[in-house]
């Protein structure tokens, strides 16, 4: 019964045996293994007309015999393949040495209507090969891509700004290339800015050579009606031989943080009597001062709900009360005794700064004081004492109150 046993346990092990030598050494065909390659320029111009030659090695076990070079233009075509797209070498062998072998030259050429940029040529070499006296067949395909150029001049444009922010009245630079990639050069070239759909202004590059670069250097002013959020600035560049390049940059326009972002850009001054007007114009001469409220830009509301207006509304959602003799915000009161002592309040609410003094006098002791003095705040009370007694508010005589 043991010998039985015996016997069956060497027998499958002898079969085991059997089976993994069978899977370890039974013959592997070998085969050679192609590599293409080609020299060609990789960058050419509309309608030229270039020479394109196959090379291939073997790096496989066996030689590749009676070789066939097929070739083609795949992507995005514009490329033609002058005379035949097809060498047979029979009789020649790669031989399986890794050297590279000459199989052939083909002529191309662009169109001339190609448009510029990456081009796919596809290669393909069929061979033979024998293992023994059985007779195989392989191939090997690879893809080589050419640049075309424009055979006209080609502009690209390349554009930054100085801030991807700003204020309405704001002043942005807007940096730049222009690069030419054609083999002519571009006579005559100018570039066009725009902010959303408004056109800004053009200005005259001149002439930029064929493969070259010229640098550019704008500014423009974010137009005061610009509304806070998302705009666009567009740069354009074109020639006289007709090539054209845009870029779309976005741009935030933000309203100000604080008093002194307001007072350091554009704005107009509203007032709502001749005095006030005379007030702003003695302070700020070069500014556009109205007596009628306007929609477009930043708006500086001169003086309070008495003399002005334009600021009763906002007093009333801001919480600010004032009397003939007082002002109170926040549940202080602020007295002032007329051609003696005057409170202003200054406060930025969205566009709007207002500039509101009890009396005339603090009306102008505010609007002095935020001029001459940077406020980073966007709330502000300044008391007027009229110390030397003549009348007259200047500056020295400028208190900031604490809110």
């Amino acid at each position: 019964m043991i010998g039985k046993r015996v016997k069956f346990l060497i027998s499958v092990i002898l079969i085991m045996f059997a089976s993994i030598a069978n899977l370890t050494f039974q013959p592997v065909h070998s085969q050679p293994s192609i590599q293409i390659i080609a020299y060609y320029p990789e960058k050419v111009y509309q309608g030229d007309l270039f020479t394109f030659s196959v090379y291939a090695s073997n790096t496989g076990s066996k030689d590749a015999e009676d070789p066939n070079v097929y070739i083609y233009s795949v992507s995005p075509g514009n490329i033609w393949i002058v005379g035949s797209s097809h060498l047979n070498w029979s009789g020649r062998k790669i031989i399986k040495d890794g050297q590279f072998y000459y199989l052939g030259d083909f002529s191309l050429q662009v169109y001339s209507y190609a448009v510029p940029g990456t081009y796919t040529i596809k290669v393909e070499v069929f061979y033979k090969w024998f293992d023994d006296t059985t007779e195989h067949e392989g191939f090997s395909t690879r893809l080589f891509n050419v640049q075309v150029l424009s055979r006209k001049p080609n502009l690209t444009l390349q554009v930054s700004l100085s801030s991807d922010s700003a204020l309405p009245g704001e002043t942005l630079k807007v940096n730049g290339e222009i690069y030419n990639s054609g083999a002519e050069k571009a006579e005559f070239t100018w570039l066009e800015l725009w902010f959303d759909e408004e056109f800004l202004y053009s200005v005259s590059i001149g002439e930029i050579k064929s493969n070259s670069t010229k640098s550019f250097n704008l500014s423009f002013e974010v137009p005061e009606s610009a509304s806070e959020g998302l705009h666009s600035v567009k740069v354009k560049v074109s020639c006289t031989e007709g090539s054209t390049d845009t870029r779309i940059i976005p741009l935030t326009v933000k309203v100000p943080e604080t008093i002194a972002e307001f007072i350091s850009h554009n704005y107009v001054v509203v007032v709502g009597t001749e005095t006030d007007a005379d007030i702003a114009l003695s302070i700020l001469p070069i500014r556009n001062v109205l007596l009628n409220l306007t929609d477009k830009g930043r708006i500086l509301l001169l003086g309070g709900p008495i003399a002005n207006k334009y600021v009763r509304d906002k007093c009333v959602s801001l919480g600010i009360k004032f009397t003939d003799q007082n002002m109170t915000f926040k549940g202080q009161t602020y007295w002032s005794r007329w051609g003696r002592t005057d409170h202003c309040i200054i406060i930025l609410t969205g566009k709007y700064l207002l500039v509101m003094g009890t009396h005339r006098y603090g009306t102008k002791a505010g609007l002095l004081y935020i001029t001459n003095h940077e406020v980073k705040t966007d709330t502000l009370i300044i008391r007027w004492f009229d110390f030397n007694a003549d009348g007259k508010v200047q500056l020295e005589e400028l208190i900031k109150v604490s809110v």
